[in-house]
């Protein structure tokens, strides 16, 4: 039997129906993503992490920040 795996999250805006794809790393909160990070990494590089994160909270059309979720899982 294969186990799905969640690759990306399929975010949906709640304002103008948008749909645009986010990765699973950046799913979690950057607080956690930042503590999974390997200690080498520089304060910029975390920085642009959490960057990032609050980028792809946002609907990349009209900046909405509420929107519907759900996983896209492949076979492993």
């Amino acid at each position: 039997m294969k186990t799905k795996v969640v690759i990306e999250y399929e975010r949906t805006c709640r304002r103008d129906n948008t749909v645009w794809y986010v990765p699973q790393e950046f799913h979690d909160k950057p607080k956690d993503a930042i503590m999974m990070s390997r200690g080498g990494e520089t304060a910029a590089r975390k920085g642009a992490l959490t960057v990032a994160w609050i980028e792809a909270r946002r609907c990349p059309i009209c900046g909405s920040i509420s929107f519907d979720e759900r996983e896209v899982k492949e076979a492993s």
